[in-house]
């Protein structure tokens, strides 16, 4: 098969281009998932701020605590949260098994 004929769409009746429903379908399928990824990237947004918010008050209140006893309970946290993020999604914490 040439490439020509690969490259070519079909449409109905013969047409060369697609009908007017079928450009408006098409049309709003990317803006619903254009939409969908904008929705998804102010969530985020607003998720790393309240956690940033949640982190500066933690330090605010634990400020009379000693330094190393901050830096142990900030790297328990991390390490809980990145351990369920790897079971999640399946990946050993260990690295891959030669």
């Amino acid at each position: 098969m040439s490439t020509s004929k690969l490259l070519l769409k079909e449409y109905p009746e013969g047409s060369s281009s697609p009908s007017p429903d079928q450009q408006h379908a098409s049309a709003k399928k990317k803006k619903n998932a254009h939409s969908h990824h904008s929705l998804k990237g102010i969530f985020l947004i607003m998720l790393g701020s309240f956690s940033f918010s949640v982190m500066f008050l933690l330090v605010k209140l634990m400020a009379e605590m000693n330094t190393f006893t901050l830096v142990f309970w900030r790297s328990l946290v991390q390490i809980a949260i990145s351990l369920f993020d790897l079971a999640k999604k399946g990946v050993n914490p260990l690295g891959p098994n030669d």
